[in-house]
């Protein structure tokens, strides 16, 4: 059993680390009697929020640090008051571990007349304060602390106990009557099956099949509610329910023609939904011909050991092809009018064209897949799109070689797209109209620009223009080309005290770690600006406005670059030599309170193609 333990205590203790650290051993010692790793909640990352309360009502146990800064804290009491007034512990009091950390008099009755609760929690309260100057890795503690281990999960076993006999006559009942009702469910179901099978329903099988498969999915939801371990987890997703039916459906179709567009299928990437895909892909008609849609280089390469696994099942009858958003969409355009690409919403949504052809006939069902619905039915006559779009398959599946591009942008695979890695990326810049200068472009996109202050700086004072000068008008910067913000994100930080004083250790080694050195004590202020690409790093270096930002920040701070911009801005008469040498002169005497570095991702197409795609295979 999972226990969720939250920690109440004022962030003003916790300068030193003490009381996390603290709390990460309880929760430690705990791990061991437990033989589960608790979860742990801390109170003052949250503020006053739905999320504190929600973190509150899901806790088995309160550890509460008690100490002036705690009884200052509006929240802490906030926390305290909302956990003993749950309705649905039988005595709150019993799941909450109080700690008298500081003194506060706790044990005092003016505590108690101001804050009811105080007396409550002093009854049981474990007295803290003569260990408040010991290390906390000193043994006497580290046993102490493993004393109140045991304590606290011997309390909270015999709370949950207690529970459970208060409950069990009723939890029977209410069994008892679950069972009840899933036995008609059942026979109403079997009864609703045999008789459409009386009445010849089941044209395709696929009905009963899907029928099947629902009930299969809903047996093993039920085991995981029923098994030994008290977790249950459960996929909620559209993906989830087509991979569940769809399968079904295209088993029983002796041609497919189908169109999967990354933004809705996403299954076949996901990790968790990875043997349902691909039992899926085994199920495809040898005669499948499948156009996967991507959005970006990324994504297509996601795809790319799905892609080879469905040409391996069905590449020889049938075909493998992809494109992307913009290629799919000028496809469509071209291919069909307006008004039915309007009317038929293709380009928001997968779609199939199953070819049923048995003893039965020939019948034509269309499936679709939006971010909503599944939805499956049949065609009298298929319309005028969906017959173009079966022809044209057919012709690339006859006409066009693999691994080479149709003039629609539309690419067959190819197995070298899996063996080698340069082919594939050649071909990836080819399908996303990648050329060498978008390339330089896209080689250096999401720009991180990075300006550290120094400590001579004042850091109220910087906050202060932070925040009224230039977060407001870097942030309204614009391309001139497109009037798009340069600057998509701005944000600022100091290095306060809490970060300063915080002590940590390597997770496995326990050794401390250096989270201080020469560097950030002498710049301690950053500002962290992200730009798209390099194109608008360098616009924004050279905008005119970033310019007179830049002079209010560095005359803020230094008189003689002050004086500088004095002799800039006042004399007309100087010449372009002349301003750029006293810009010069600004620049270098603003290298002692200012330090820029800019950083971006480089080699694009390949660092993606190096990088392994999600593994995916069928038998």
């Amino acid at each position: 059993m999972i226990i969720n333990i939250f920690f109440s205590f004022s962030e003003k203790d916790d300068r030193s680390g003490d009381l996390t650290y603290f709390s990460r051993v309880l929760a430690n010692e705990m791990q061991l009697l437990l033989r589960e790793q608790p979860e742990e909640f801390y109170g003052h990352r949250f503020h006053l929020s739905t999320e504190l309360y929600e973190s509150l009502d899901s806790a088995e146990l309160l550890v509460v640090f008690l100490s002036p800064n705690f009884f200052d804290s509006e929240q802490c009491k906030a926390e305290v008051r909302h956990f003993l007034n749950r309705a649905d512990l039988a005595n709150p009091l019993d799941h909450v571990i109080p700690i008298y950390y500081s003194e506060c008099g706790l044990l005092g009755s003016q505590l108690h007349s101001e804050y009811p609760f105080a007396k409550q929690l002093s009854e049981n309260c474990i007295d803290w304060r003569r260990y408040r100057s010991v290390d906390l890795t000193e043994q006497t503690v580290r046993e102490t602390i493993s004393l109140i281990a045991q304590q606290t999960v011997t309390k909270l076993d015999f709370s949950i106990k207690r529970k459970r006999i208060s409950q069990s006559a009723s939890d029977i009942g209410r069994i008892e009557e679950v069972v009840g009702e899933i036995e008609l469910i059942l026979s109403e179901i079997q009864a609703r099956v045999a008789s459409a099978k009386e009445r010849s329903v089941f044209r395709r099988l696929f009905h009963v099949e899907v029928v099947r498969r629902v009930l299969k999915a809903a047996q093993e939801e039920i085991q995981q509610l029923t098994g030994p371990t008290n977790e249950y987890r459960q996929n909620l997703s559209l993906q989830e329910s087509f991979v569940v039916r769809a399968g079904a459906i295209f088993e029983e179709a002796s041609k497919a023609y189908a169109i999967s567009v990354d933004r809705y299928s996403e299954f076949w990437v996901d990790e968790r939904q990875r043997s349902k895909a691909q039992r899926y892909t085994e199920r495809q008609p040898d005669n499948t011909k499948r156009l996967f849609v991507f959005s970006s280089v990324e994504s297509a390469h996601q795809y790319r050991n799905v892609m080879s696994a469905h040409n391996r099942h069905y590449g020889k009858d049938g075909a493998v092809f992809f494109c992307s958003q913009k290629k799919y969409h000028d496809f469509l355009l071209n291919s069909f009018s307006k008004e039915s690409l309007s009317k038929n919403k293709l380009h928001e949504r997968d779609f199939g064209i199953l070819v049923f052809n048995d003893d039965i006939g020939e019948e034509l069902y269309l499936a679709t897949l939006s971010r909503t619905t599944l939805e499956c039915q049949k065609l009298i006559r298929p319309l005028k799109y969906q017959t173009e779009l079966m022809n044209h398959f057919d012709h690339l599946k006859e006409h066009l070689v693999s691994g080479a591009m149709h003039e629609t942008g539309i690419v067959k695979w190819s197995d070298e797209f899996t063996e080698n890695d340069s082919i594939w990326g050649r071909m990836l810049k080819s399908v996303f109209d990648i050329d060498e200068a978008e390339e330089q472009s896209i080689l250096h996109g999401s720009v991180h620009h990075l300006v550290f202050l120094s400590k001579s700086v004042n850091g109220s004072e910087l906050e202060k223009l932070v925040n009224n000068v230039l977060r407001p008008k870097l942030l309204a910067l614009k391309h001139m080309s497109s009037a798009e913000p340069l600057l998509e994100d701005l944000w600022f930080g100091t290095r306060s005290q809490v970060v300063e004083t915080l002590s940590v250790v390597d997770g496995r080694h326990q050794g401390a770690l250096k989270t201080n050195n020469e560097f950030i004590e002498n710049f301690p202020h950053c500002l962290i600006m992200k730009l798209r690409d390099i194109e608008s790093l360098k616009a924004y270096y050279e905008d005119t406005t970033h310019s007179e930002v830049r002079q209010e920040v560095y005359q803020l701070y230094d008189q003689e670059i002050s004086n500088l911009y004095d002799i800039l801005t006042s004399n007309e008469e100087l010449s372009e030599d002349q301003r750029s040498s006293l810009y010069s002169a600004v620049e270098e005497r603003a290298n002692r309170i200012i330090i820029r570095a800019d950083y971006t991702q480089e080699n694009y197409v390949k660092y993606i193609v190096k990088t392994p795609s999600p593994p995916f295979d069928v038998h």
